[in-house]
């Protein structure tokens, strides 16, 4: 009995030795699972890219090549929405590129893209390859772009009833991207904008008009905003209250201005009228001199001329005492 179970005592320790090491093996296989996940985490990062329109943009790749390394051993893609091949190198030879507007890095991998266009915005995607189909890595690149919107501008829409102190306001900002939308305050209170958004077919840049009604009391400040990205133009601008009634009249009616064209043109009539009597006046004026300082008519003057100044003479008369009358 004694023999039995000083060899059961004996077993113990080795036991003991079998389950004091298999938790080691777990623990060391679970760190190789967790690094490896990690690997293939780091791997697949995603990074974003902000480019604006018309400028150049370097989006990175996840693997760059050693001093001594020879670029023909890599296989490089860069892929644009998983489907569209941007720019690829296979082991010395360049695929057809369909953007000619892209380069590649041969030592980095990087992709540049100059005159950026609304429609490169996308998902990128870098696959580098080694011989032997060994995949290094494979990242993937979101890039936006944007374009800048112009300054606000402002624009009022005056009562017609100058008792009213209702104004109507609208602002304005063109050429920008993305979709934006606009805020502002009036004295310090948030405006609820009306807005309106159109977008150009060829370009894909976008116009927007905001629209608000505010009551003009007195002199105040109105700030108008347009947000876009996380990007934000804006500009303030004061609203003056008139002085009097006459500050927030309309243009005067039209039956007025009809009133106004027709008294200058009876005066230019007029004028017209009296600078044809002063050149009649002044020409029968002559005719009437000449007639009586000539004489009596001989044999051998020409008969034809002298009835003419007579029939002159005498038409001159008439008109003269028509217009004493």
């Amino acid at each position: 009995m004694e023999c039995k179970n000083s060899k059961r005592m004996l077993r113990m320790p080795k036991a003991e030795g079998m389950l004091a090491r298999t938790p080691s093996k777990k623990w060391v296989w679970l760190g190789l699972f967790v690094f490896h996940q990690f690997s293939l985490g780091f791997a697949h990062k995603t990074q974003v890219a902000i480019a604006k329109m018309g400028e150049e943009v370097t989006l990175p790749c996840c693997y760059e090549t050693r001093s001594e390394d020879i670029p023909n051993n890599y296989r490089v893609y860069w892929q644009k929405n998983v489907t569209e091949v941007v720019i690829a190198y296979s082991f010395g030879t360049w695929l057809p590129n369909p953007i000619n507007r892209s380069s590649l890095n041969q030592r980095t991998f990087a992709l540049s893209i100059t005159q950026v266009e609304i429609s490169d915005a996308g998902s990128y995607a870098c696959i580098v390859q080694r011989t032997g189909s060994v995949k290094l890595c494979d990242q993937t690149v979101i890039l936006s772009v944007i374009a800048d919107f112009s300054q606000p501008a402002l624009s009022l829409k005056k009562p017609s009833d100058c008792e009213s102190s209702e104004v109507v306001v609208s602002c304005s900002s063109y050429g920008g991207f993305p979709k934006p939308k606009v805020s502002g305050f009036f004295n310090n209170v948030s405006v609820d904008w009306n807005t309106s958004l159109t977008s150009d077919a060829k370009t894909s840049l976008y116009n927007i008009t905001g629209v608000a009604r505010f009551n003009v009391t007195e002199n105040m400040n109105l700030t108008c905003s347009v947000e876009y990205s996380d990007r934000t133009v804006s500009g303030e601008y004061p609203l003056t209250k008139p002085d009097n009634c006459e500050s927030f009249k309309e243009d005067p009616p039209s039956h007025e201005v009809i009133i106004a064209s027709i008294t200058v043109l009876s005066i230019f009539l007029v004028a017209i009228i009296l600078l044809v009597r002063y050149f009649r006046c002044s020409a029968c004026e002559r005719v009437r001199s000449s007639y009586n300082g000539t004489s009596q008519p001989t044999a051998t003057e020409d008969e034809t001329k002298l009835g003419t100044k007579t029939t002159m003479f005498q038409f001159c008369t008439m008109t003269s005492e028509t217009s004493s009358f």
